[in-house]
């Protein structure tokens, strides 16, 4: 199967709300061949699960590769400001692109972006509604994907007022799709303790959903758990046992997936462990893994975490490493 054939899988998956399998598929495609629509779709579904870190690290990527592609220097400045928490200036950045595209459903889903990470959903299902309506006028951008940005937007409205629920355990996630459009709206919160909390019920609940590595669940609550331990967003209101407590379950988790990821290595195809290689490499650059990483976040820790800490990136660089041939 050709790179461009995945990619279009993972447009495909990706306007029915099945990201995780969306995103596999966009990898794959942009491995094999790398061509404009299948790196905006991997950035866009990137930035739409609130993974802007790595959405980033594609546009960069991308534009070292083709410095005058012009959607991604958009996406760029938008995720740039959108990552940074200046969610005010991506608004106003969005609405400076439909002054120069009214007509464009691209720039009222730029607009709409934005006012999702302003907290605004209100006003970011008007764009939505805007920018679908624009669509259907012509073929600018896949309908079912606008469709899926509606639908997702008024879920939202209704899953927002029960986040603490959520994260007590009081009310688990339906389905996966249900369990991201939560994630973002923690993520919209600053409420890394709370995704990490609502994550561990919802695993525990569905233990189905980590069954395949490469949906990178357990990756996903691992990065929020480290972050709340860190003391980020709603996390500074740990105390010190609870901080340890959290950095334990971000490395059980993280240790979980790496068992899965060497089993692909050893066991998958070709296509597999190239994926797995691309994923434990982005494990290495991961900023939001830095305190569970770096050499000096790390000294900081006790004996006992700084042991755990020093084997996970022991394993992970060990696999990473260039096989000997021969004896």
């Amino acid at each position: 199967r050709s790179g461009m054939a995945h990619s279009g899988i993972g447009f495909v998956l990706w306007g029915r709300g099945q990201y995780p399998e969306a995103l596999v598929a966009f990898r794959r495609g942009n491995r094999l061949e790398p061509f404009p629509r299948g790196i905006l779709g991997q950035i866009g579904i990137l930035g739409h699960a609130s993974r802007m870190d790595e959405a980033l690290s594609q546009c960069r990527q991308a534009l070292q590769l083709q410095p005058d592609f012009a959607e991604v220097q958009v996406y760029s400045q938008l995720l740039s400001l959108v990552e940074a928490r200046r969610p005010d200036e991506a608004v106003a950045f969005g609405r400076g692109l439909i002054l120069l595209r009214p007509n464009n459903p691209e720039a009222h889903i730029a607009l709409q972006n934005a006012q999702l990470a302003q907290n605004r959903l209100d006003d970011a299902l008007t764009s939505a509604k805007r920018a679908l309506a624009l669509a259907q006028k012509g073929p600018l951008f896949p309908l079912n994907l606008l469709t899926l940005f509606v639908r997702e937007t008024e879920q939202g409205l209704l899953l927002r007022p029960h986040l603490a629920a959520y994260a007590k355990g009081e009310r688990t996630p339906r389905d996966v799709h249900e369990l991201i459009l939560l994630v973002d709206l923690f993520w919209v919160q600053q409420q890394y303790h709370g995704a990490a909390q609502m994550y561990s019920h919802a695993l525990a609940a569905h233990p189905e959903w980590t069954s395949d590595v490469t949906h990178e669940h357990r990756f996903q609550a691992a990065r929020d758990a480290a972050c709340a331990a860190v003391g980020l967003g709603d996390g500074a209101k740990l105390d010190e046992q609870e901080r340890i407590r959290w950095r334990k379950q971000a490395l059980d988790w993280l240790q979980a997936d790496l068992a899965g990821w060497q089993k692909l290595l050893k066991h998958g195809s070709d296509d597999d462990r190239a994926l797995a290689q691309e994923r434990l490499r982005w494990w290495q650059e991961d900023p939001k893994l830095t305190s569970l990483r770096d050499p000096a976040a790390v000294a900081k820790l006790s004996a006992a975490e700084q042991q755990v800490c020093q084997q996970l990136w022991a394993e992970v660089s060990a696999l990473l490493a260039p096989k000997r041939q021969g004896g």
